[in-house]
């Protein structure tokens, strides 16, 4: 769950644990001993996590075809069709 990973209450955690560090790294060994809660629905909220990164691509890719849509009406435009 990348997302976790990459959520501001994480990120947050790893600076208390670099602070001090001139490189503002953190060793692998300490990384390794952080321990990140699992809930008894994990399985169902990686499903969301699924579900959701599938409807965000949707949506992507929905997007690209509407602005070709704009790409081409503008095209028609300036050639005066």
């Amino acid at each position: 769950m990348v997302e976790i990973l990459r959520s501001p209450e994480f990120l947050q955690l790893m600076t208390i644990y670099s602070t001090g560090e001139m490189s503002g790294r953190i060793a692998e060994k300490d990384l390794r001993q952080l321990q990140i809660p699992l809930p008894e629905n994990h399985a169902k909220i990686g499903a969301e996590f699924v579900s959701l990164r599938g409807r965000i691509a949707e949506l992507n890719k929905l997007i690209v075809a509407e602005q070709q849509r704009i790409t081409a009406l503008a095209q028609a435009v300036i050639q005066g069709d």
